[in-house]
């Protein structure tokens, strides 16, 4: 059975059109799960994404 090669960590991100989220990525979310620790005051802000892993996308958002 051949073996896949590992993904890199950011192919797992993409924006809801199907575009790879990079590292310094101006993003806004425009969908909440609770279930995924994202906070419903952070609809629609715009931020920039400083890093991922595990599961987690990590934005520094512009105006809080």
């Amino acid at each position: 059975m051949p073996q896949r090669s590992p993904r890199a960590a950011d192919d797992e991100w993409r924006d809801a059109r199907g575009t790879p989220i990079t590292l310094r990525a101006r993003v806004e979310p425009i969908a909440i799960d609770p279930a995924h620790g994202a906070l419903p005051a952070l609809l629609h802000q715009h931020g920039r994404v400083i890093g991922w892993g595990a599961g987690r996308l990590y934005v520094i958002f512009e105006h809080l």
